[in-house]
């Protein structure tokens, strides 16, 4: 029932504050453009176009021979080419351009959430002034977030390769993984539920990384099954953005980089434009969410 309640709360919120979704679409933009200019400055658009010319020539062609043959024979190695992609310029380019989306990602998400609390609050600070405010201790915590939730998978995949490879007994082994994974399921799914609330506690008691994390994990320690709801809720909005970010804006900007025709190009353009709005919208509206069930949290003590 909470649940419900917060949900319309962040509803009313965002109705009455349509520009709260500013941020989400603008951080949501500029990783389509980091994309979008990795794919160019690498080389790999050269390399598709040129693909895609051959392959059009060979249907129209009729030749008796796969498009495989036809490269070979009209002079591309499709394999070679790609092979060619993976050089160290492009490795740099491609963990300089990632570090740059990092910092607009965590930049913008720090303003969304500033946002949203500000006007939760009804606050007068500037919006600026609150995100530059909570910007490096939100993104220290993510950084701490990521260590405490992936860290535990990264030594489990490899120390589970290194039992599997070493170990003598090849049942045992495969059952010692067996469990290890439950366990570390079962941490994962637990150190997510505790931590739900970690970035609307930093921005209503605007605390230091290590209070903030305690907040948290000590607030969720009460009506469990609220929790699990708002963590349920929340993560199926983030799914339909992930999914959104992935396939269809994908698909669009794929469409509008490769395609021969001028009005393709710009419809397609057009629709990444409204799936980002969209994916903005909905982070947006998770956010708000997670901020108003915070609140309704505390007031279930």
């Amino acid at each position: 029932m909470s649940a419900k309640v917060s949900a319309k709360k962040a509803v009313e919120l965002f109705r009455k504050n349509k520009e709260l979704a500013a941020p989400a679409i603008i951080s949501a933009t500029f990783t389509v453009a980091f994309i979008v200019g990795f794919f160019i400055l690498s080389g790999a658009y050269s390399v598709m176009q040129e693909l895609i010319m051959h392959e059009q020539i060979w249907q129209q062609s009729q030749l008796p021979i796969d498009f495989d043959e036809y490269l070979l024979i009209y002079g591309m190695d499709a394999l070679e080419a790609v092979i060619g992609l993976f050089t160290w310029n492009n490795f740099w380019l491609l963990i300089g351009l990632f570090g740059i989306k990092t910092l607009f990602t965590l930049y913008f998400g720090s303003m969304s959430w500033a946002m949203i609390a500000r006007a939760h609050n009804h606050s007068k600070k500037s919006v600026w002034e609150l995100t530059h405010q909570f910007f490096v201790r939100y993104s220290f915590l993510h950084i701490i977030i990521i260590l405490i939730l992936y860290l535990p998978v990264a030594l489990f995949v490899f120390g589970g390769l290194y039992v599997l490879v070493t170990a003598g007994n090849a049942f045992l082994a495969a059952g010692a993984v067996a469990i290890a994974g439950i366990l570390l399921f079962v941490y994962l799914v637990g150190a997510f539920l505790r931590l739900i609330f970690t970035a609307p506690s930093l921005y209503d008691k605007n605390q230091g990384v290590t209070k903030t994390l305690t907040h948290a994990y000590h607030v969720t320690g009460h009506h469990f099954q609220h929790v699990l709801v708002v963590t349920l809720i929340a993560l199926a909005l983030l799914a339909a953005a992930v999914y959104i970010g992935q396939n269809p804006s994908a698909h669009a900007a794929s469409t509008a980089l490769f395609s021969m025709h001028i009005i393709s190009v710009i419809l397609a353009g057009l629709a990444v434009g409204v799936f980002v709005i969209i994916e903005g919208v909905i982070v947006t509206y998770e956010r708000i969410f997670l901020y108003e069930a915070y609140h309704e949290h505390i007031r279930l003590k």
